[in-house]
């Protein structure tokens, strides 16, 4: 008679090839994120020139409401002043101006900021298999085992190697002859 593994060897198996499934899946993380990460980067750029021009802006608006205001006060010499109260609006409209156009790049940026959605995938994949594999392992070590592997074979022509069922093989197999007995019985009716 064969002889199964036992949940150990099973365990063992997946604490072998546990490192490289997760290495697979976080090089695939690292591809989908790089494309996110380089999108995050320009839009965090984007918003801090943004915040930049503002701030200059805002200093160009006081120095011109100090300008305004000096020419309140003096009245002689009006050309001179109101042209350097026209200049630094101007420069405050523009700089305004130019920071939204930065904010609307880094908006557009961070729109396109995704999440690794086929790592996620293949992590969620892969717990699940495992889970599935373990309780269908669980489920073939309560049965008995196919009566092609029970069967006695004189001395001389047994295989000197030992064969293994995988449990998730069987258990699809069984799970399939289920279904077509139950499919069988349906059409019967």
């Amino acid at each position: 008679m064969a002889e199964r593994p036992s949940t150990g060897e099973y365990i063992d198996a997946i604490k072998q090839n546990a490192p490289a499934v997760l290495s697979g899946i976080s090089e695939l993380a690292k591809t989908q994120l790089k494309p996110s990460g380089k999108h995050a980067a320009i839009g965090g750029g984007a918003f801090g020139g943004a915040a930049g021009f503002a701030w200059m802006s805002l200093k160009f608006l006081a120095f011109g409401l100090v300008c305004f205001v000096s020419w309140l006060y003096s009245k002689t010499g009006v050309s001179v002043l109101m042209a350097l109260f026209l200049g630094f609006m101007t420069m405050f409209v523009l700089g305004l101006v130019f920071a939204g156009i930065l904010a609307l790049l880094g908006r557009g940026q961070f729109k396109r900021v995704t999440p690794p959605k086929a790592a996620l995938a293949e992590l969620k994949a892969t717990i699940s298999d495992v889970g599935t594999a373990a309780g269908a392992g669980a489920e073939l070590a309560k049965s008995p085992p196919p009566k092609h592997l029970l069967t006695e074979r004189p001395a001389a022509s047994r295989p000197t190697a030992h064969y293994v069922v995988d449990p998730i093989y069987a258990a699809k197999q069984r799970a399939a002859a289920r279904a077509a007995a139950k499919a069988a019985d349906s059409r019967e009716v």
